[in-house]
């Protein structure tokens, strides 16, 4: 079996999609989407350097769907499920009005299902959508016929990250636009406005200080200031590839977590998303073993994973899940206190979306905390950069202004 790219166009809107299908001939790939309601532009075999997205061929894999679009596709799903419409149906609507990123799978979807698949085997063959929590989920709400109420959740799950991102991006948008107007403004007085200067005070023999010999030496050597930022730029790519290593991936996970400042948002944020993954999978009847183990991989620390694989050994040879959050030793004593009540109430779920809300909102607090924080920081920063090119510009033009005074008196 091969893969095949295709370009094509909806029959009943006339909009275009494209994607990627697997299958042993081009008739077939015609055949597929001809039954899918779409007209063929372009169908031929996949390239491996043609078809290839940057990112695979960095190791990436392939391009992953934004928590925006798959926000959106579980909500529309969950409101068409629960309308009645067939999964189809409701797949062939998300394929036309969709985002541009989830049209294409979701066209892939419902191919996957008109060929006799189950939906969480059909997302599984969408690594890039669609966590392996997600599909477990849906496996388990098509056993007990749940389906619309899974999707509502996983959507306002997805919805709640997508929120702690946007402000998790506002917080960071300030003083990256800050660093970005201070180097534009070095740039602008290094490159064009110093050298005009310079070459006066050099004539009228005014000496510089050291500021002003500091930018001149930039200017005049332009290579030096290619060199550092190539430099930087490979320091920066083995430091990311190192990250992206097994071992280089632990070390900074554990890092993050232990970062002065970082450190606490960084384990509110984690936490947070274990225990609302903890909370969902429990409440959709996902077996307590298997939902550890995902737990561990929604958290998206390597730290806090390997925890959750203690937690699940610890369950496994009989403790109770409170009793082996405190053995691994990697959680705060007031999710332990919490889960342990949960277990003896029979609300663990409910216990832990609590949990998640207070982990949430102690983020929000933690990110607005350090935003306040970095304002008066970045100001002083802006303030030292301004000061350094006013001393290298300004002081030698008073040494001038002083010189003429004199000669004239």
């Amino acid at each position: 079996m091969s893969r095949f790219v295709y370009v094509a166009r909806s029959a009943a809107s006339g909009r275009r999609v494209s994607g990627r299908m697997e299958a042993d001939s081009v008739p077939e790939v015609l055949a597929r989407l001809h039954d899918s309601g779409y007209v063929p532009l372009v169908v031929r075999r996949e390239s491996p350097w043609l078809d290839m997205d940057v990112r695979e061929l960095v190791g990436l894999g392939r391009p992953r769907v934004p928590t925006r679009d798959r926000a959106l596709f579980f909500r529309q799903m969950a409101t068409m499920v629960r309308a009645g419409l067939s999964l189809g149906a409701a797949l062939r609507s998300v394929a036309e009005q969709g985002s541009r990123r989830m049209r294409p799978i979701a066209t892939g979807l419902r191919r996957e299902i008109e060929g006799g698949r189950s939906l969480h085997e059909a997302m599984s063959r969408f690594p890039e959508a669609f966590h392996r929590v997600h599909v477990a989920l849906i496996r388990s709400a098509e056993l007990t016929g749940t389906l619309d109420e899974v999707l509502d959740r996983l959507a306002r799950d997805e919805e709640r990250r997508l929120k702690t991102e946007g402000k998790i991006r506002s917080a960071l948008a300030y003083p990256i636009f800050v660093l970005v107007v201070a180097a534009a403004v070095m740039a602008v007085m290094v490159y064009f406005v110093l050298p005009t200067f310079v070459g006066i005070f050099q004539q009228l023999g005014i000496p510089l200080p050291w500021t002003t010999r500091v930018l001149v030496s930039l200017a005049s050597r332009p290579l030096y200031g290619y060199l550092f930022l190539v430099g930087l730029a490979a320091l920066g790519a083995v430091a990311w590839l190192y990250v992206r290593s097994p071992e280089g991936r632990a070390r900074f996970d554990a890092f993050k977590l232990r970062a002065p400042l970082l450190g606490p948002l960084v384990r509110s944020l984690v936490l947070a998303r274990l225990t609302r993954g903890l909370a969902t999978m429990f409440r959709s009847g996902f077996p307590i073993l298997d939902s550890l183990e995902a737990a561990g991989e929604v958290a998206g620390n390597t730290v806090l994973r390997t925890a959750m694989e203690e937690v699940r050994r610890s369950v496994e040879q009989g403790a109770s899940l409170a009793e082996a959050l405190r053995i691994a030793g990697a959680f705060p004593p007031l999710l332990v206190d919490m889960v342990a009540v949960g277990e003896r109430t029979g609300a663990l779920d409910e216990l832990l979306d609590r949990a998640a809300a207070l982990y949430e909102e102690e983020a929000d607090e933690r990110l607005a905390g350090l935003t306040s924080l970095l304002e008066p920081v970045l100001v002083v920063a802006m303030g030292g950069v301004v000061a350094f090119i006013a001393f290298s510009v300004f002081l030698p033009m008073f040494s001038l202004i002083s010189n003429v005074t004199q000669l004239g008196g």
